[in-house]
């Protein structure tokens, strides 16, 4: 993971070796934004609820109410259990 910005309220954005964006919120929650630099830049910048929640209990991926995931998300199989304790 790599930082690329900084978000008011201590967000920061980060982006994986494959293109895929994150923000790391202050609650802390981990958010799989995009895997298109151009359509992360908009979610971003307009606000989406386009985006996933990663559950740290379940460590799966949680779809807005009402969406479906677009394909598979990325997940480091090293993550087995919450790896903010």
């Amino acid at each position: 993971m790599y930082e690329i910005a900084g978000l008011t309220e201590n967000n920061t954005v980060l982006m994986d070796e494959n293109g895929n964006f994150y923000i790391i919120d202050f609650i802390p929650q981990f958010i799989w934004v995009s895997d298109n630099a151009f359509e992360a830049l908009v979610k971003i910048v307009m606000g989406s609820g386009d985006m996933y929640i990663l559950n740290e209990h379940t460590m799966k991926w949680m779809p807005p109410v009402g969406k479906e995931l677009p394909h598979p998300l990325p997940i480091n199989p090293l993550f087995e259990d919450n790896p903010w304790g």
